[in-house]
């Protein structure tokens, strides 16, 4: 009768024992979903975090890429205006030079005709001296 006592004793304790440890097991569960959810939702505010970091960064790009585009193109036309400058100067200055290089021909020939005429003033000069002398 002892025997079956102390048996019906231990089987109490084996079924509280048995429940203690499906509780921690509950609890254990419990606390483990918690912490999924708690990681699950920490790695969506981080996710959306860096979503919107990205987002950010897009758009700051975007706007920097936008920036250097106008300003690229804002540079090439005062490029092409300084090229049409640049020719235009040239188409000036080559109407110039063809100018001076006209007067030079005038002021040369100038000068040539200038040297005959003193040549044939001289000649006179001679020949009406060579007649005052005899």
């Amino acid at each position: 009768f002892d025997i079956r006592e102390n048996f019906c004793h231990e089987l109490n304790e084996a079924k509280i024992t048995l429940k203690q440890l499906r509780s921690e097991k509950d609890d254990i569960k419990r606390k483990l979903l918690q912490s999924q959810e708690f990681i699950n939702d920490t790695f969506g505010l981080v996710y959306d975090a860096f979503q919107k970091g990205l987002a950010m960064q897009h758009r700051f790009f975007s706007q920097k890429l936008d920036s250097v585009w106008n300003e690229n193109l804002r540079l090439s036309t005062f490029e092409k205006l300084l090229l049409r400058m640049k020719n235009r100067q040239k188409t000036t200055c080559a109407k110039r030079i063809k100018r001076l290089s006209q007067a030079n021909e005038k002021v040369c020939d100038m000068r040539t005709s200038h040297g005959s005429l003193r040549g044939h003033i001289m000649e006179s000069m001679k020949e009406t001296a060579k007649m005052v002398i005899q």
